[in-house]
């Protein structure tokens, strides 16, 4: 069960924003699938949309309940997959921890268009450095370390950065952005994932922000207060996923065992 998170590029934004009571972007998307083992998303089993305008810690609890709720031992294999935003990895091993999923049976993958994106920013820092003198060489360099990412090579990417550049300044640079974007090499095993049939992207994530987010909660025009935009996202989430009959029962099922209850209570008074 692949299950996707993005805590959005906009927090500060959005904080700033909501003083003025106005939401343009929620700060957590967490949307989760079922899939075979192939890889493939199951269609038979509704995926779980859900988002909020809370902070990256009321996401993750948010994603918590939902993973306690539908009972997430029962899977094969569990797969985290987000890009490198702040917060997003260092709460993942807690979490995991914390609804008992070993070791074995827990993925972690970092989005691979993410991570792509950001090895063009260390290609960069290699060109400005002159390491590539052209953009035919430039071409080339880049095709050879999509190759190293795509089979996990975190150790061969250093080391063509330090053969490559030789000031200081720019190799000390590139060497950082890979430390920090690309220190846990477990999360980079692109080649191994798929032929295991574990997703590697969080396209989904994407698609739902899109679909749940932008297409409604920052159409032109519309402003929120934030206890109405937090419901509007869920409601919307649910509609898109197809789970919307099931909460609409779920509702009328609460609302009739409470008429219920009171009926019974003023039966028992007037007896």
């Amino acid at each position: 069960m692949p299950v996707d998170s993005d805590t959005g590029n906009h927090g500060e934004d959005v904080r700033r924003r909501l003083q003025n009571g106005t939401v343009t972007q929620p700060i957590g998307s967490l949307p989760g699938t079922c899939v075979d083992e192939n890889g493939r998303i199951r269609r038979d089993i509704p995926p779980i949309y859900d988002g909020t305008v809370k902070d990256i810690n009321g996401a993750f609890e948010l994603l918590t309940a939902y993973l306690e709720q539908i009972n997430i031992k029962e899977p094969e294999a569990v797969t985290f997959c987000a890009d490198g935003g702040n917060g997003i990895w260092e709460r993942i091993n807690p979490l995991a921890k914390s609804l008992d999923l070993s070791e074995t049976r827990v993925h972690r993958v970092l989005d691979y268009t993410h991570a792509k994106q950001n090895l063009v920013e260390i290609v960069d820092l290699i060109r400005l450095g002159r390491g590539i003198r052209n953009d035919k060489e430039y071409t080339k360099v880049m095709k050879q370390l999509k190759e190293m990412l795509w089979q996990g090579r975190i150790k061969d990417i250093e080391s063509l950065i330090c053969k490559r550049l030789h000031r200081k300044r720019q190799k000390r640079q590139a060497l950082k952005k890979l430390n920090d974007y690309f220190a846990d090499s477990d999360k980079f095993e692109y080649q191994k994932y798929q032929s295991l049939g574990i997703p590697i992207g969080s396209g989904t994530v994407d698609s739902a922000i899109r679909r749940v987010i932008n297409l409604c909660i920052k159409a032109p025009g519309l402003f929120w207060k934030l206890k109405n935009a937090e419901k509007m996202i869920f409601l919307r989430s649910h509609v898109l996923s197809g789970r919307w009959h099931s909460v609409l029962n779920k509702t009328l099922n609460s609302r009739r065992n409470k008429f219920n209850h009171s009926h019974l209570d003023q039966e028992r008074k007037a007896a």
